[in-house]
């Protein structure tokens, strides 16, 4: 509880990003991006509850560690 700090930084494609995470522990807890206006992303470790939904893309997968699998049957972008 309580309030998250934020870090903003310019993206590869130019557009705003902020991550909010916990000013405790620096869990990220969400990312918001000029470039999806209205859109928040969750991290899928930031939920500890193994009945929260899979997730339903991947993005920025040309830095994730080879050892990472994903389900095939979302969406997935390089960057």
């Amino acid at each position: 509880s309580g309030a998250a700090t934020q870090f903003s930084r310019v993206a590869d494609s130019g557009n705003g990003f902020v991550s909010s995470f916990c000013p405790q522990c620096g869990t990220t807890l969400w990312c918001t991006s000029e470039a999806k206006p209205g859109w928040i992303g969750i991290p899928v470790g930031t939920i500890a509850d193994p009945a929260y939904p899979a997730p339903v893309r991947s993005v920025w997968e040309q830095s994730r560690h080879k050892w990472v699998e994903l389900p095939r049957d979302i969406a997935h972008f390089v960057k």
